[in-house]
């Protein structure tokens, strides 16, 4: 298992809100299964406060997904995001006239 801590800055800090910071502290873990991302502070139903991780990327039948708990009160995923047409590989020739 492999665990990565980042701190990522608000880009446009004119709308932080009150008692907000302009920095947040994102957990990282991965292994051969899935990446999965926690931002301090955020979660998912099933999981204890601290310990669950609301953005999980991982590869299935083939396709890499991203699947989001947006909603910490909801115990499926509010989104499961097939990722499949980013690859560089479908990318579509364009021409300039």
């Amino acid at each position: 298992m492999t665990k990565l801590e980042v701190t990522i800055k608000d880009w446009d800090n004119h709308e932080i809100r009150d008692g907000e910071s302009e920095s947040q502290l994102i957990h990282i873990e991965a292994d051969e299964e899935f990446v999965a991302i926690r931002p301090e502070g955020y979660g998912e139903a099933s999981a204890a406060d601290g310990s669950g991780f609301p953005i999980l990327i991982e590869k299935r039948d083939g396709e890499l997904r991203l699947i989001v708990w947006a909603d910490i009160n909801q115990q499926d995923p509010t989104q499961i995001i097939t990722l499949e047409s980013a690859r560089e590989s479908v990318r579509k020739e364009t021409t300039n006239e």
